[in-house]
């Protein structure tokens, strides 16, 4: 469900010429010196805050990956999308929970997986989560831990979860209870 390299890829691709730029609103990652994606098929990826037709695209995309978007709205979910061209080829959700965010809705269409993709789409949003004010991201996950330990999320106990986090319909309902929570702290 999701795209997933190893930690320092994005790192070096970024040392060796590729560039997210935009304070996390938009950004540029060019294919042309990013090592670990498929140049033939990416070239250049765009990435924005997800409205109108790219919203309902990027919906698509989690329907088409099984991710919950029952309480999916633009008004309650931003969305990330990464965009090659005009289609929507990945993207990830953020919601506001309190203090803290919660960080959700990440899906890479099945022939980017494994492309560095993810690892870019958390890059792109981790600003606008900064620029919020959040003390610390929340993840929830079933099949991504590997995911998010990579992008600096540690492993947490549900009850020790705050409770702004806790009443999101997310982890009250819409992953069952077997689900594991992560959680990645913001220097403010």
């Amino acid at each position: 469900r999701v795209g997933c390299v190893e930690p320092e890829a994005l790192e070096r691709d970024v040392r060796d010429g590729a560039s997210i730029r935009g304070g996390g609103r938009s950004g540029i990652v060019q294919g042309s010196r990013i090592g670990d994606w498929e140049r033939n098929r990416v070239r250049k990826v765009n990435f924005e805050v997800a409205s109108g037709s790219h919203y309902e695209a990027a919906m698509r995309l989690l329907e088409a990956n099984g991710l919950p978007t029952a309480d999916v709205t633009p008004d309650h979910v931003t969305l990330m999308a990464a965009l090659d061209g005009e289609s929507v080829i990945g993207c990830i959700g953020l919601e506001t929970a309190g203090e803290f965010g919660l960080l959700r809705s990440l899906a890479v269409d099945a022939d980017r997986r494994g492309s560095g993709l993810g690892r870019a789409l958390f890059a792109a949003i981790l600003p606008v989560a900064r620029q919020r004010g959040y003390t610390a991201l929340y993840g929830l996950t079933n099949t991504a831990e590997g995911f998010l330990e990579k992008t600096g999320f540690a492993q947490v106990a549900r009850e020790n979860v705050p409770a702004p986090v806790r009443a999101t319909a997310q982890f009250n309902s819409l992953c069952p209870a077997s689900t594991k929570v992560f959680v990645q702290w913001l220097a403010i």
